[in-house]
């Protein structure tokens, strides 16, 4: 499960699968990536772009590397949320990952 802290940068590194195998993620894709409500239903934050340069990606497997800023989770409310994925290369799909939105208490 991803954890986010509000009022922190997020930096994960995201592995995608088809059929329980890694693939080639074309050059030219759109990917992006929101987080949403659990059920599906509201989008909470984004969508963000990936991109092929982001430190830690290599989309010759899939490996996908999300970053986002502080001033973007500031406002998000602690609750159990999903980070959704979507490539749209050939074909568009989507990923969920189950995430959890918690209070950072340090400023």
């Amino acid at each position: 499960m991803l954890t986010i802290v509000t009022g922190n940068d997020i930096s994960e590194l995201l592995q995608l699968k088809k059929s329980s195998a890694t693939f080639n993620i074309q050059t030219g894709a759109t990917v992006k990536a929101a987080i949403v409500s659990f059920d599906q239903s509201t989008l909470l934050a984004g969508p963000f772009t990936m991109l092929s340069t982001d430190s830690g990606a290599d989309w010759t497997t899939s490996l996908l590397s999300l970053i986002v800023d502080s001033s973007l989770t500031n406002d998000l409310t602690p609750v159990k949320a999903k980070l959704e994925v979507s490539v749209d290369d050939l074909d568009k799909e989507s990923w969920f990952f189950n995430a959890e939105i918690v209070k950072g208490n340090i400023a």
